[in-house]
């Protein structure tokens, strides 16, 4: 069904009402970046380099591993970790071997753990050496399906000496213990053949990763998301943002192979993480800086900018406390932080004074976006330019995408101009449904003049 043309001329330029082409699956995003690009660094973590090329061998020996361990298509696999450089190959191997990924907020509780665990139905889980994680994962088995725990150690992703130096002092984290049957990460990678299992996926059916989201509002649900849904994003983001890549330049699209690099600091295991930071800078061959802990420094988010100043970062995707963690650091004056191009705003309202005193400071340019974990995340955005954007809106709906405000109480009729409703969405980025959870689903879906329309 084709999309009416939007009556306004601030449709940004060069971005196409519709595109095609995202039925694919999502780890060939991973394949194609690799065949491309295989030196290019992907992965930057305390001054230690991943490439294209090592990730995706890492990626294909993990999921070796798992289908040795008898996992495949139809079963789910938890990661439970902070931005570490082991997650998009934990992530990708995961999809490779056929099975679902299930993405743990790192900060949970056993009992919080242990119910996302038990909801999914998930069989192994990989999650950190480290006195916190660790023994949070394994309180959290009690009553699960999980008969494989692979534990990452940090220590051979940092750089030679740093890890060396590291190990011999007692500075790198790990649990004081670890239980038998566990597996470790780096043996798991070794063991295992760098050659992934054929696996036929349907991009449009099949989940590839399910989020959980809700828990202030209620229970946890569990957002199912194909395949197709993240390569759509993926592909409608990358059409969206057109920014200057250098002095005098016009927009353009992100250029790939290298060009960039990403500020990893939104967590990974969150949708705008997953799909702004990780996923992207993947599309894009570009690099990503993994940042576990963005408070990190004194005072706090001062690695932040230390990360910005030294890798350059080009692309800062960020909630808005991030933008004001910049702004007011009192050291901000200290560091280089011109190399910022574009920011992408979602999570909450973004106060315009703080996008101009940003702007200010790094020449860089914020648009705002919104969408939701139910959407992978992206569902509208303000054009990536100061002429075209709109302080205090969400833009416009994206590539393929229809929006619609529909009363709250029925979630049929729709509204007019300047009255409240209830916004719902249409397009290839909204998700296959909540996680065994149909009352839900009956819930939330409605159709309308033939379209499947998700009420947020």
């Amino acid at each position: 069904m084709a999309l009416e043309p939007w009556p306004t001329n601030k449709w940004p330029e060069g971005v196409p009402r519709e595109i095609s082409g995202f039925n694919k699956p999502l780890f060939t995003v991973l394949d194609e970046s690799a065949k491309k690009y295989p030196d290019q660094v992907y992965t930057i973590f305390n001054g230690a380099t991943r490439t294209f090329f090592q990730v995706k061998n890492t990626a294909d020996r993990v999921a070796d591993f798992l289908v040795s361990r008898g996992i495949g298509k139809g079963d789910r696999v938890a990661i439970f970790l902070p931005n570490l450089p082991h997650y998009p190959a934990v992530y990708f191997g995961i999809l490779k071997a056929g099975a679902t990924c299930v993405t743990c907020n790192p900060l949970y509780t056993p009992p919080e753990l242990n119910y996302q665990l038990k909801d999914a139905g998930a069989k192994a889980i990989f999650c950190m050496d480290h006195p916190l994680f660790y023994p949070t994962a394994v309180k959290s088995l009690q009553g699960t399906q999980v008969e494989t725990v692979v534990i990452c150690g940090v220590k051979s992703y940092l750089p030679r000496l740093k890890g060396l130096i590291g190990g011999l002092l007692g500075k790198i984290p790990k649990a004081e213990r670890h239980e038998p049957g566990h597996f470790f990460f780096d043996d798991v990678v070794a063991a295992a053949r760098p050659q992934a299992p054929s696996v036929q996926i349907a991009p449009d059916d099949d989940p590839a990763v399910v989020i959980y989201t809700g828990g202030t509002t209620g229970v946890p649900k569990g957002a199912t998301l194909t395949h197709s849904n993240f390569v759509f994003n993926l592909m409608a983001l990358n059409e969206w943002m057109r920014i200057p890549q250098e002095t005098g330049g016009k927009p353009e699209k992100l250029r790939q192979g290298g060009f960039h690099c990403f500020l990893g600091a939104l967590p990974f295991y969150h949708s705008f993480g997953q799909t702004i930071v990780m996923l992207w800078s993947c599309f894009t061959a570009s690099s990503v800086v993994c940042i576990p802990d963005p408070r990190a420094g004194n005072p706090p988010f001062t690695g932040v900018l230390e990360s910005i100043q030294k890798y350059k970062v080009t692309i800062y995707p960020g909630v808005p406390t991030m933008f004001v963690a910049v702004t007011n650091h009192p050291l901000r004056e200290k560091f280089d932080l011109s190399s910022i191009q574009g920011c992408g705003s979602g999570g909450a309202p973004l106060p315009a004074g703080v996008a101009v005193q940003f702007e200010e400071k790094t020449g860089s340019i914020i648009f705002e976006c919104y969408g939701l974990s139910e959407t992978a995340p992206l569902a509208t955005a303000n054009p990536s330019n100061k002429e075209g954007r709109k302080f205090g809106s969400v833009g416009f709906p994206v590539s393929n995408t229809v929006v619609k405000i529909l009363d709250a109480d029925t979630g049929l009729k729709e509204r007019t101009q300047g009255q409240d409703g209830e916004i719902a969405i249409s397009g290839p980025q909204v998700m296959k449904g909540y996680w065994n959870n149909p009352g839900s689903n009956k819930e939330v879906f409605h159709e309308i003049d033939g379209r499947r329309f998700f009420l947020s």
